[in-house]
């Protein structure tokens, strides 16, 4: 019974596929493993200029698991000592294996994700038997005008992108694999979540006295460069702040030692949609605050314009400059300054103050190691009795066995 165009290729798949050429060998693929570096290189002293090899020689490509560094470094050795080239694609992640007798099309495993052990089950490949399409065997270079057609992998790997590549993997090096897999398919049960309501601690709010008004203001003066909060506003504060802890009560959990809270990542939905109905409400306090403290500031400007302009028409400031004009043309340019500046100072406050005031959420994920930690297992059981387990780890971490 021939074997079906959609299967499962592995690394024994592709060791047999190369093993087995004896006219015509193609190989391209993302990286080489130390394997396939072995048996490309004794395909290389068999099949001589009837081979050609293309890999994305990328620090990346070696992280994410699809070759090792010492594949491609011996690889690239025999190469060049045999007088051949190992070529370069930036990019790569599909997988092409030609001989005479097959084409075989692949999905690489990245390591860091996939264990790439022997599988018996999946499909990640097509095989097509005889030769390949033309179209196909054009790109490679190894239709009827040879490489004069070629399209991929035109550039020669050196020595020096093989050091580059060494260098980015010393300063950064790939996990290994049998941790990384297990970490990235683990799926926690909870999630650290910080939640405030920022800019609203206000007690009293002073307002700098520009210098040019400084020499002009008495002791009681000062005091209308200030926005005292009433009692109305201040009880309004308190039902923000009681409404946030209510929610926060309801659904995250102190985790002292570890720099936040915890929430339960199966209530995460519904934790949102109940800041987004705190909202509205909290945006009506915000409003709230900033008409009060405009009814203030209003009368306080008008307090200060008609204390403040009998000097300033005396002894104007040095920075407004010289002003012209009959008696009357003066004193209205200098109260219409003088309003100006008010105004001015006043309104950047009022922005700044209520621009400010602002709902943060913020959720950052927990960690696998975090996860392994007996202080944060003792905090988080202590905190979520009820859940069996901290997390889960998908069926992908395991071994798959032929």
């Amino acid at each position: 019974m021939p074997s079906p165009s959609i299967q499962m290729v592995d690394e024994l798949f592709l060791l047999d596929t190369i093993t087995g050429a004896k006219q015509r060998l193609v190989y391209i693929a993302p990286g080489v493993s130390d394997a396939l570096a072995g048996a490309l290189t004794a395909a290389w002293k068999r099949l001589g200029k009837q081979m050609s090899v293309i890999l994305d020689v990328d620090a990346g490509c070696c992280r994410l698991g699809y070759g090792t560094e010492s594949g491609l470094k011996a690889l690239y050795g025999a190469a060049t000592q045999l007088g051949f080239v190992v070529c370069h694609q930036p990019g790569l992640r599909v997988g092409l294996v030609v001989t005479e007798a097959q084409t075989v099309i692949f999905t690489p495993t990245p390591l860091l994700i996939e264990d790439g052990g022997k599988r018996s089950e999946g499909a990640n490949a097509i095989v097509l038997m005889g030769e390949p399409p033309a179209m196909l065997a054009q790109e490679l270079g190894i239709g009827p005008k040879g490489v004069a057609d070629q399209t991929i992998g035109l550039d020669g790997l050196t020595k020096d992108k093989i050091n580059g590549l060494a260098e980015n993997l010393k300063a950064n090096p790939p996990l290994p694999f049998d941790v990384s897999r297990h970490m990235m398919v683990y799926n926690a049960a909870l999630e650290f979540v910080e939640f405030g309501v920022a800019k609203i601690q206000f007690q009293s709010i002073d307002i700098p006295i520009p210098a040019e008004l400084s020499g002009f203001t008495s002791t009681e003066l000062r005091t209308l460069f200030r926005f005292d909060p009433g009692p109305e506003l201040t009880d309004a504060k308190k039902k923000i702040e009681d409404k946030k802890r209510e929610i926060e009560k309801e659904f995250t959990r102190a985790a002292p030692g570890f720099g936040g809270s915890l929430i339960e990542r199966s209530r995460k939905k519904d934790f949102l949609d109940r800041v987004s109905a705190f909202r509205p409400e909290f945006d009506t306090f915000r409003t709230f605050v900033e008409r009060n403290f405009m009814n203030v500031s209003v009368k306080n400007q008008a307090k200060l314009h008609e204390a403040l302009l009998p000097r300033i028409v005396e002894v104007p400031p040095a920075d407004w400059g010289p002003t012209r004009g009959t008696s009357q043309e003066r004193i209205r340019a200098l109260s219409e300054r003088l309003s100006q500046e008010l105004e001015t100072l006043f309104g950047k406050r009022q922005k700044e103050l209520v621009s400010g005031m602002r709902i943060d959420v913020l959720f950052k994920g927990v960690t696998y190691e975090c996860l392994n930690d007996p202080r944060f297992k003792e905090v988080a059981k202590k905190a979520f009795p009820h859940l069996a387990s901290l997390h889960t780890e998908e069926q992908a971490a395991t071994e798959h066995k032929g």
